[in-house]
């Protein structure tokens, strides 16, 4: 099948949206329910090479001297006991960005998620287009989940913008919060399959979309043995921004055959 290009996969997702919008359900913001599904996709990706967030610097993949990938998990309405079995018998770091209404739901659980070695990062107070609302808006979906989730880590300084979506504006909102990391991702798993965005397998120093959506422990489980397959670790994104040396979690594969199907797609342009 031909490669699908940056410019075709934008088309798509507006195309998606505008039905969505149509047909009365919209992809969040003030008044809306919690999305049951993911929010955020390679599709949605700006190219690398448009790293524009003002004085806040963006993050697609991470430079790093050791084999390792980051495991990053959106939004956070529907946590996964079996994900902090995952992380007590492997040791993963991973790193939720989490919407602060979301997070509200389940304090009890992200207790849990903290005290099993997670990081919990800003993915905003309701979800919205950051880009589309007024300049103290964009302050404030961004600064109030801090507030709140310092009550169990410390204070974020990492923000993934909702739908990847942000610009040099969204950057100075977000530098004024106390961000200094915007960061965005170059391969997920969706749907029971990996997907990069470069045409290759997993390679050291990619940052792995997931969703908290019902089968996230399962998309975990299957994704192990593909890292142990490529001879990857997990490493920590927080730890791996801040510049100091990584410690590499390298996986056992768990009991059972993976069922992931790897699906490389071409370079973004």
């Amino acid at each position: 099948m031909a490669a699908i290009s940056w410019q075709e996969r934008r088309v798509r997702y507006l195309l998606l949206t505008l039905f969505l919008l149509a047909a009365g359900l919209g992809l969040g913001g003030p008044g809306c329910a919690p999305l049951p599904g993911r929010t955020e996709s390679l599709t949605q990706l700006k190219p690398p090479s448009d790293t524009d967030a003002g004085p806040v610097k963006v993050v697609f993949h991470l430079p790093v001297s050791q084999p390792a990938v980051f495991l990053t998990i959106d939004d956070g309405w529907y946590p996964d006991s079996t994900v902090l079995g995952l992380m007590q018998t492997y040791h993963l770091p991973l790193t939720a960005f989490l919407i602060e209404k979301a997070m509200q739901d389940h304090p009890a659980y992200w207790r849990q998620f903290v005290q099993a070695g997670g990081h919990i990062e800003d993915h905003t107070y309701d979800h919205p287009f950051l880009t589309r609302i007024a300049a103290q808006k964009q302050y404030q979906e961004i600064a109030w989940p801090l507030d709140y989730f310092s009550r169990y880590v410390p204070r974020p300084d990492e923000l993934r913008p909702p739908y990847g979506d942000y610009n040099a504006a969204v950057g100075m909102a977000a530098q004024k919060a106390g961000i200094k990391y915007v960061v965005m991702w170059d391969a997920e798993i969706s749907h029971d399959h990996l997907y990069t965005l470069h045409n290759r397998p997993l390679q050291p120093g990619d940052i792995v979309l997931l969703h908290w959506v019902p089968g996230l422990g399962r998309e975990i489980s299957d994704l192990l043995p593909i890292l142990q397959r490529e001879k990857l670790g997990v490493a920590d994104l927080t730890q791996a921004l801040a510049g100091g040396p990584l410690t590499v979690t390298y996986l056992p594969p768990p009991p059972g055959q993976s069922t992931a199907t790897q699906v490389y797609k071409k370079s973004v342009k």
